[in-house]
């Protein structure tokens, strides 16, 4: 037979029988499912088809080894079959790499620290604890993070591009703007403004904030309030300003991602607090002593 005359796929198949006569009829079925698939697999603008060509002439341009036949099954036909399959992994590799993604390009999860993330734009993040931010998009055509859980500063470098934070509950869009967001399960949706000019946008609601503002997003209730405690997280406390105790237990048990034990009865007592720099179990301890009563941490 000819090897010369026939055609790639061919050629493949006669030389497995040629090099191993024992094959089955479904090895050489399955042998072929991998070649032609890998044979194939164009993958759009990857030269994918110009690197097979040259892949498969550098393998047929070996030089030629005599081989003394046995009775027992040769692996020549491994050389083609090897080159098949690592042909399709490379394939694969390839427009794993280069396929459009779908989801964040970069991520970051904070744990008990307070992280501090500069951006390729030049923007900077600080994102408290126990708190998660992706990157969506970042260039000169979209900038989008997305704050899926808990909070985090912005300071947005200005440039013509709008800076979107998504949070479940509405986008913050803004140019070029220092701005708070509190996006803690469990919670209302907080954005304080600090500089700046801020839009919040959610389905047909369209609200602007000005300095010194807050939002609250709490279901479909929306309002405005002064901006008070909300960015003390900043310089390590938690501030409460005449806020019943359940509230306060609330906040603290989102921020330390905990369960807080205590009275139930004092729940709606009032209380002006200040926790710096302190763990849960420090604030419990605190709570225990103004409250005289006991609060613990599950």
């Amino acid at each position: 037979m000819d090897l010369d005359s026939l055609n790639t796929s061919d050629q493949f198949k006669a030389q497995l029988k040629i090099d191993n006569p024992q094959i089955s009829e479904q090895e050489i079925q399955d042998s072929m499912l991998i070649f032609n698939y890998a044979e194939n697999f164009i993958y759009p603008d990857s030269n994918l088809e110009a690197n097979l060509i040259q892949f498969k002439t550098a393998i047929e341009n070996q030089p030629k080894l005599l081989v003394t036949k046995t009775n027992k099954p040769q692996f020549h036909m491994f050389k083609w079959l090897s080159a098949a399959v690592v042909l399709l992994m490379i394939s694969f590799g390839v427009w794993q790499y280069l396929k459009p993604n779908s989801g964040f390009i970069q991520q970051y999860v904070s744990a008990e620290n307070v992280m501090d993330i500069t951006l390729e734009d030049g923007s900077f993040v600080k994102l408290n604890k126990f708190s998660k931010l992706e990157v969506l998009a970042l260039d000169d055509n979209e900038r989008r993070l997305k704050l899926s859980d808990g909070e985090a500063f912005f300071n947005v470098k200005h440039n013509r591009t709008s800076f979107i934070v998504e949070t479940g509950k509405g986008d913050i869009v803004v140019k070029g703007t220092q701005f708070n967001v509190k996006n803690r399960k469990g919670l209302p949706l907080s954005i304080a403004l600090k500089e700046g000019l801020v839009h919040f946008e959610n389905n047909n609601e369209f609200v602007e904030l000005l300095p010194g503002e807050s939002l609250i997003v709490d279901n479909q209730t929306i309002t405005k309030e002064s901006n008070e405690n909300k960015l003390a997280w900043l310089n390590g406390e938690l501030k409460f300003s005449n806020q019943t105790l359940a509230e306060i237990i609330k906040e603290l048990s989102a921020t330390y991602q905990v369960v807080f034990k205590y009275e139930e009865s004092l729940s709606n007592e009032k209380l002006t607090i200040t926790f710096q720099n302190l763990s849960a179990q420090q604030a419990a301890e605190l709570l225990s002593k103004t409250i005289n009563s006991k609060v613990e941490v599950e």
